[in-house]
């Protein structure tokens, strides 16, 4: 455990180096536990004083517990015992709270650091062109056509990672963050980065790095013209919206490709489409299988939104007026 305290260096000041090394040993061994202010403080994330002030609701304490978990649990960060912090940088947190469209609340913890440096394409995670996309779907629109000749089954499966980004390891130098209030922390107490944490500036490039470099472990290379496009040695095709993932080939190849996937990362249950009328949404965009490929459309809520703003829920369907051309 890294500590940096006055009261260890008391502890093995004038005793032999041979011995100093026993001392410390020992301290390290007490499973993350210190004394600050005569007290014992548990340095490993304890949610239990989570809501405890009663100022936020029970879904969204338990959303916060979660999230927590996950940090925890992926060891995204480090607690470590800073006396005096003076002339070292501290990065704050915040929780940031989300509504998913499956329902619920979803809180998350980020660092503030993006906050007070300026916005620039180094923020954002790289995400493909709606072109990229339907290059992708025309190509599974054959490729489905040429496996049916075949007898063979074709696929198209989604993948969604969750907390992508503290799968990343944190390579950027040393980051301290203040722990959130409500885990009840003494003051100094601090989080050492290990993971790319939501809200740190390199956080999206080091998770693109990461996913990249694990998909040419598996045998996938990058499309020149689009980095979010991959293609397979074995003609499987994958494209990348951030966190979310879109794979096509021959079923059974596609399967053990997802297993591989789910071996090394944290993701949801697939979405797999194998019969026509199946669908999945992509890039806010639903797309479903039919006979002769794959259909591209716009989610529907978009278009209802529009109606609702405009408030013509009502309004009979019309056709457009035509317009005659002369030659």
């Amino acid at each position: 455990m890294e500590v940096v305290c006055d009261r260890r260096r008391k502890i093995i000041e004038g005793i032999s180096k041979e011995r100093q090394r026993l001392v410390i040993a020992a301290i390290d061994a007490i499973q993350h536990k210190i004394i600050v202010n005569e007290e014992a403080v548990d340095l490993d994330i304890d949610v239990s004083n989570v809501g405890a002030d009663g100022t936020i609701s029970e879904e969204e304490v338990e959303a916060m517990k979660k999230e927590l978990r996950g940090i925890s649990e992926m060891e995204a960060v480090k607690a470590i015992v800073i006396e005096s912090p003076h002339g070292k940088k501290i990065v704050g947190t915040r929780w940031v709270k989300t509504y998913p469209s499956t329902g619920g609340v979803k809180m998350r913890l980020v660092a503030t650091q993006v906050a007070h440096t300026a916005a620039d394409y180094t923020l954002f995670a790289s995400t493909p062109s709606n072109t990229s996309l339907r290059v992708f779907l025309a190509d599974a629109s054959w490729k489905l056509q040429v496996k049916k000749k075949e007898g063979k089954k074709f696929t198209v499966v989604s993948l969604d990672v969750s907390k992508a980004f503290l799968h990343a390891p944190w390579v950027e130098g040393e980051v301290l963050l203040r722990p959130p209030r409500c885990l009840g922390l003494p003051k100094n107490v601090f989080w050492l980065v290990k993971k790319a944490l939501y809200g740190l500036r390199a956080s999206p490039a080091a998770w693109a790095k990461f996913l990249r470099e694990l998909l040419k472990e598996l045998g996938f290379s990058p499309c020149r013209a689009d980095p979010c496009l991959y293609k397979h040695e074995d003609g499987t095709s994958l494209i990348v919206h951030v966190d979310d993932l879109l794979i096509s080939g021959e079923e059974d190849v596609v399967m053990k490709i997802v297993q591989l996937l789910r071996e090394r990362l944290r993701t949801s249950e697939p979405e797999v489409m194998r019969n026509p009328g199946d669908s999945l949404s992509m890039l806010s965009r639903t797309i479903t299988m039919t006979p002769r490929g794959f259909l591209y459309q716009s989610d529907p809520k978009h278009a209802k939104a529009i109606i609702d703003e405009v408030g013509v829920q009502g309004a009979k369907r019309g056709q457009l007026p035509r317009t005659e051309v002369i030659v």
